[in-house]
Formats: structure tokens, C-alpha cells, sequence
């Protein structure tokens, strides 16, 4: 697969986007809550946070739900592209903190 870096619209999706569609739009899935990717995002909490604190993860799903849906489609789209972008802090604290390592590792 040829991959360069132009506009979305000169090729199709990568194989593995288009495999992750193709499983997710497979049957039918129960809305809010009793669906395979609420119970998964649950596990994840929990192995995070534990059992304890997946009544906070309930709540904070619900006022997303509430607060997503009175939202004007744009201000939604803003704040997905916000959170999207904020996912890349963590990453780059982990780059800074570990420069001194690879300069090491480089120097051997």
C-alpha cells in the first residue's frame, strides 16, 4: 500500500479502518450501556480504577450523553477535535522526559 501525506480524498481508507467498520457494523448492538463497547470501556475502567470508581465512569458517561446531545453539531465536532488533539500532551511530557535516555542510547 502506497501511503503519502496529501488531502483524504486521493485514496480509500487504510485495510485495517475498513476491517474495524466491517466488524463494528455487524448485527445489532443494544444503545447506552448494554452494548460489546460500553462493556469494554468499562473493563478498562476498571482495570484502571477499580470497582469502586465505576459508578463515577457511569455518571460521567451520562452527563456526556445529556450534554452531547442539547450541543450544536459543530461545538461537538470542536470539543471531539479538542480531546483528539489534547491525547497527544501525554506523548509529547513522555518525548521531553525521555530525551535524555535516547541521547544516551545514541551516544553508545
Amino acid at each position: 500500500m502506497d501511503c503519502t501525506f496529501a488531502s483524504d480524498n486521493t485514496s480509500g481508507v487504510h485495510p485495517k479502518v475498513m476491517e474495524a467498520l466491517n466488524k463494528a457494523n455487524v448485527g445489532a448492538a443494544e444503545p447506552y450501556g448494554d452494548d460489546p463497547w460500553t462493556a469494554e470501556a468499562e473493563g478498562c475502567f476498571k482495570a484502571l480504577f477499580g470497582e469502586k470508581l465505576l459508578p463515577v465512569y457511569s455518571i460521567i458517561v451520562v452527563a456526556f450523553i445529556l450534554v452531547g446531545s442539547t450541543l450544536k453539531v459543530d461545538l461537538v465536532w470542536a470539543l471531539a477535535d479538542l480531546f483528539n488533539g489534547l491525547m497527544a500532551v501525554p506523548n509529547l511530557l513522555a518525548l521531553l522526559a525521555l530525551a535524555g535516555v535516547v541521547v544516551a542510547i545514541d551516544r553508545k
